[in-house]
């Protein structure tokens, strides 16, 4: 599975009023499934609460293309983190300690 495109929005914006995740990704295959559960795992791995998880597939080209979106809390960027940081795509994001 590759990552074609992947993209954070800070809210309201265009998708939602509030901040959330886009990711473009194509493989040989549907794994939209297997990709759902590896989110929540993920998140849930580092305390990162994510919401309205949707996985949308379609074939172009003879390759399988699935867009995940999902919503997700992000501490103003003034904020001081009040605990333990969690590293999130090159970013890091306050987390309850």
């Amino acid at each position: 599975m590759n990552i074609c495109t992947l993209a954070t929005f800070d809210g309201p914006n265009r998708f939602d009023p509030r901040p959330d995740v886009l990711a473009h990704l194509c493989a040989g295959r549907d794994y939209s499934l297997a990709l759902r559960a590896a989110l929540k795992d993920a998140a849930q791995r580092i305390g990162l609460v994510i919401g309205a998880p949707r996985i949308d597939n379609g074939v172009a080209n003879g390759k399988v293309w699935h867009e995940a979106f999902f919503v997700m809390p992000l501490p103003a960027r003034d904020a001081r983190p009040t605990g333990g940081k969690a590293h999130l795509h090159g970013a890091n994001v306050a987390r309850a300690g």
